[in-house]
């Protein structure tokens, strides 16, 4: 795959942090600038299959699709590791300069809240096992890091120590208990040793109170030019590109036909960060998609070895697959891997 110099931020952290509010503002700040390309990505991507499989194993859990906890782990990394795939297949696509920011909502290094979660349902999970999880999560997304180099920019929003309690209404995410934002806090600390100068973290509140966002744009703008240098030029015209289900949608899942008003309402959930409404609509996307598109397909050939190569390690993810998405999915996607 040929090298390009893209700019990406990556933005992680535990849930109800201050993360989403902390990225909307800043991709809203450099938006309004008007000199600099913007491309928004939040991962995963419910609305596909694949991100459709993700958020059923995660609802169900493994025992529904016979896997016992170490099973499931590994079943959720792959499968985050092939939807952020499925996207790097259609940003790739895309003419986008090496100016752009690329603003990543969550990444490779999520994997972080899964293998904390693991943490709670496997107590003789040991640090070095932890450690291990952590070097397996990476190998899985190696391609995504290599290809964008994630690990030049990651922005960690944290709270200043105070105890981190839900206060989300409607539906809350799995992860979202205070012994797993623990563990995920000492999984996150592994990342972040790992990636070094490239991560930084960036605190949200402070004795207790949210910090202006003024202050934290400040603090992330710092750092980001610091590691990709100076964001805007003079006199060019900005545009905001999109890299996300519509693309998807379009490249991948050939022939599909999808609602637009459907498709507007889950993309809007999205950049309002209202899960409820993401969660339902991502089920509708899926359904549409699954029962009219007519092949699937992927033409960047490191892509398409890198997500063969993950089936392959993992059999068991076939079988959640095609308990979620029925055996035609799995017969398209056989076809559509196929080495030639």
């Amino acid at each position: 795959m040929e090298p390009k110099n893209y700019r990406v931020v990556s933005f992680e952290g535990g849930d109800q942090v201050g993360k989403g509010d902390a990225l909307n503002f800043f991709s809203r700040k450099l938006i309004e600038r008007e000199d600099i390309d913007i491309v928004t990505a939040s991962f995963p991507i419910y609305g596909t299959p694949i991100g459709n499989t993700i958020k059923a194993l995660l609802k169900e859990g493994g025992e529904k699709f016979n896997l016992d906890h170490r099973e499931e782990l590994e079943v959720k990394m792959a499968l985050f590791a092939l939807n952020r795939l499925e996207f790097l297949e259609v940003f790739l696509k895309q003419e986008i300069s090496e100016d752009a920011l690329v603003l990543f909502d969550r990444s490779a290094f999520s994997n972080a809240l899964t293998i904390a979660y693991a943490m709670k349902e496997i107590p003789d999970l040991t640090p070095e096992g932890v450690e291990e999880l952590v070097k397996t999560a990476l190998d899985l997304d190696a391609l995504l890091i290599d290809t964008l180099s994630l690990n030049r920019c990651v922005i960690q929003p944290v709270l200043d120590g105070q105890e981190w309690h839900s206060n989300r209404d409607g539906e809350a995410d799995l992860h979202e208990s205070p012994d797993v934002q623990r563990y995920a806090t000492f999984v996150y600390s592994l990342y972040e040793e790992i990636i070094g100068e490239g991560w930084k973290r960036v605190y949200t509140t402070k004795d207790g109170r949210w910090r202006d966002r003024e202050e934290i744009y400040s603090d992330i703008l710092g750092f980001v030019i610091e590691r990709l240098g100076e964001v805007g030029r003079d006199g060019y015209k900005g545009r905001k590109f999109d890299a996300g289900i519509r693309e998807i949608i379009g490249n991948i899942y050939v022939g599909s036909c999808v609602d637009e008003d459907l498709l507007r309402e889950y993309i809007d959930s999205i950049e309002n960060n209202n899960k409820d409404t993401m969660y339902r609509t991502s089920i509708e996307v899926k359904n549409q998609i699954c029962a009219s598109y007519k092949s699937i397909v992927f033409t960047n050939k490191s892509i398409s070895e890198a997500f063969r190569a993950i089936l392959r390690r993992y059999p068991k993810i076939e079988g959640v697959l095609e308990y979620n998405l029925g055996k035609e999915f799995i017969n398209k996607l056989e076809e559509a891997l196929k080495d030639e």
